[in-house]
């Protein structure tokens, strides 16, 4: 088992842990990550950021109800969502307070059940809403967008909304679940410091076109060297419908 320090930070919330000496390298709760080695993302109006910060994603879901992270709003009741045009430093962007619901099962030390939703006490449009995935797309790559470092161990955030596409694999090297998480991997890509709580979703493949939410960004390794884990969304169906009321 592995413990974890817990660092407060004016505009941020940043976990670290030891993780076990079997895996090469030190996991990290993904409020420490964004997009290394990835692409200016075109418009994703289903993106938002938290308390417009780097340091927490999360996607729209209903025009009420935004999905994220449970390790991005620890002990928190209400925060403040961005959502609009992150493609630019001057893209019109709106805010809207909302109230949290954790997993009331999310585990700290494994990452486990690392889901909650934020309800919004304002409805956003209908445009903005990415539906939800209901089955696997293993074979299809795999998107993720963030806004937070795009060098690994970097605290440098990015100035606009950045992509990188990867593919999914087995979890089992990295100790996580293939039925509640997904394990995506890249060569020299990956999500890193600041896109905790962002969306992971499948590409059409004729237009690279979003299909629907999959994952939400959860772990993965400290100096974003190619992987990372994500709460499955599909999982989780039961459990978000039944929290969005």
């Amino acid at each position: 088992m592995y413990g974890l320090l817990i660092l407060i930070q004016t505009y941020s919330l940043k976990y670290v842990t030891a993780f076990d000496k079997n895996l090469t390298d030190n996991l990290t709760f993904l409020t420490e990550r964004a997009i290394v080695n990835g692409y200016a993302a075109p418009h994703r109006p289903f993106y938002v950021s938290l308390n417009n910060i780097g340091y927490c994603g999360g996607a729209i879901i209903s025009q009420n109800h935004v999905l994220t992270a449970a390790h991005c709003v620890p002990d928190m009741s209400t925060i403040e969502v961005i959502y609009g045009d992150f493609t630019s430093s001057t893209g019109r962007r709106r805010g809207v307070v909302g109230s949290i619901v954790s997993h009331k099962d999310f585990d700290k030390d494994t990452g486990k059940n690392d889901i909650a939703i934020i309800r919004l006490s304002q409805p956003v449009p209908s445009i903005n809403v990415i539906p939800l995935c209901s089955k696997s797309y293993r074979d299809h790559l795999i998107a993720v967008c963030g806004m937070g470092s795009t060098i690994g161990g970097q605290e440098i955030v990015a100035e606009n909304l950045q992509e990188v596409k990867l593919q999914e694999t087995d979890c089992a090297k990295y100790k996580a679940s293939n039925t509640s998480q997904i394990c995506l991997v890249g060569n020299r890509k990956d999500s890193c410091a600041g896109d905790s709580g962002g969306p992971a979703y499948p590409l059409s493949g004729g237009n690279n076109k979003p299909i629907c939410l999959y994952g939400v960004i959860s772990f993965g390794s400290q100096k974003c060297k190619g992987w990372g884990v994500y709460t499955r969304v599909s999982y989780y169906s039961d459990w978000i419908k039944n929290n969005m009321s």
